[in-house]
């Protein structure tokens, strides 16, 4: 889901990058995250800081389980 939303906004940069975030939903649906590994990019790195901010208002699904759930996710340049 978070992926999907990233790629719908174009980012018209030629160069590869990667950028590695836990992503945790808790059991309230709230969003937030922990970037580990930054791209090295500015731009990269200062739009995807800006939209990840931008998905903590937003109400996420919750786990059936009720518990909070963290995952790795990489964000990276579509030609990887």
């Amino acid at each position: 889901m978070i992926l999907s939303r990233w790629y719908e906004n174009p980012v018209f940069i030629t160069d590869r990058y990667l950028v590695k975030v836990y992503i945790t939903i808790n059991n309230k649906g709230q969003f937030n995250f922990n970037i580990i590994k930054y791209s090295g990019k500015i731009q990269i790195d200062n739009l995807l800081t800006k939209f990840l901010n931008e998905q903590k208002n937003i109400l996420y699904p919750i786990a059936e389980d009720k518990k909070d759930k963290t995952i790795l996710v990489n964000f990276m340049s579509e030609k990887e």
